[in-house]
């Protein structure tokens, strides 16, 4: 009698723990189908972010329809599982709705760069439902919460916590998108800007902009993405490291291009890290200060928590710069050229995974 109960309790167990196992195999399935990265035959498209109706579900029709989805209603949609081997889960996925009754959205909306729920401004909250059964009828579900990461918050082309120093005629720092039609200042710093030989600054509504309340937390705004990094060092000087081949564009001041997507994540706080001849594709995370000379090129973000200082050479920036501190732009002569590209900042988020905001298991 004991061994019988003791191979049934072992047997319910493995019952129990292999429809967990299926229901997390259909949420995360779920989740990297929302992926602009996924291929395109196997996304689960929204193009209705808005809508607190919208509904996609994954499995057979006889199935999903036990979990709400209804074939006649044109907010629904279903989707085939995509796994190759035995796995019996069903999945749903629904707008998070506030109480308000409008879709509660993932991004920044008190400009801090750190984002949170809000219903104004950011990527659609996913609440995904995953259910996995096996043979003997057991199932368990989980429910996760995602989004898809927004893009950093881009106060403008170049942003700084303390004053900018900039300089040159051949200096050029401009907020006007070259890569589509949302310009930004050129400059906003929360203290001044210093010139000297007139440089070039552009920017919509204004070149520049100094507002103390815009204050950006660029610590986190790096805790964010350090952990995405596919290059992480601790040392002070680099060059000739394969970060990636920024395309220049037909002349100095027009913004180049990139299909390259890097994260290189720099700690060095006690020390200032230098750039010789550099150039890269991505997102450049530093903690501490930013020199950067000679020929220096990035395409995407420039997040730097200490200050930044740009030496002269031909430099290209396309994309934005945001410095914790202060910023010295072509101190001693040079070309260096800060252009503002939404599409070089966004493309950096668009290709992370959703994130999960939370994880929970359904009982009963």
């Amino acid at each position: 009698m004991n061994t019988r109960t003791e191979l049934s309790i072992a047997a319910n167990s493995r019952s129990a723990l292999q429809a967990f196992y299926m229901a997390e195999a259909g949420s995360e399935e779920a989740r990297s189908r929302l992926a602009a990265t996924a291929p395109l035959a196997n996304q689960i498209p929204d193009n209705t972010p808005t809508s607190v109706n919208w509904a996609a579900f994954v499995g057979t029709s006889s199935e999903c329809q036990q979990i709400g989805y209804d074939p006649k209603n044109g907010n629904h949609f279903l989707y085939p599982r995509l796994t190759l081997v035995n796995l019996d889960y069903v999945t749903s996925l629904r707008h998070l709705v506030s109480s308000g009754g409008t879709v509660l959205l993932w991004g920044d909306s008190n400009t801090d760069g750190i984002p949170e729920r809000n219903t104004t401004i950011g990527n659609p909250i996913y609440v995904i439902n995953s259910t996995g059964n096996t043979s003997n009828g057991t199932k368990r579900t989980v429910t996760i919460q995602t989004a898809k990461v927004p893009p950093i918050t881009t106060p403008a082309a170049l942003y700084t916590k303390d004053t900018v120093s900039i300089q040159g005629t051949s200096t050029n720092v401009t907020g006007i998108d070259g890569c589509a039609t949302t310009s930004v200042p050129g400059i906003l710093t929360t203290a001044n800007v210093v010139q000297n030989g007139h440089p070039l600054i552009y920017g919509s509504p204004q070149a520049i902009v100094l507002d103390p309340t815009i204050n950006l937390n660029v610590q986190g705004m790096i805790d964010q993405f350090k952990n995405y990094a596919n290059y992480s060092y601790r040392d002070t000087s680099y060059s000739g490291k394969n970060w990636g081949s920024p395309t220049p564009g037909i002349n100095k001041t027009s913004p180049s291009s990139c299909s390259d997507h890097n994260i290189v994540y720099i700690s060095n706080q006690y020390s200032s890290v230098s750039l010789n001849n550099q150039s890269g594709c991505g997102l450049l995370l530093v903690e501490g200060d930013l020199s950067a000379q000679g020929g220096f090129s990035w395409y995407g973000m420039i997040v730097v928590t200490g200050s930044v200082h740009f030496t002269g050479g031909n430099m290209n920036i396309t994309g934005a710069v945001i410095s914790g501190s202060t910023s010295a732009i072509d101190v001693v002569g040079g070309n260096v050229h800060i252009i503002y590209c939404s599409q070089a900042v966004k493309s950096q988020t668009d290709i992370l995974p959703p994130v999960i905001l939370s994880w929970a298991e359904l009982f009963g």
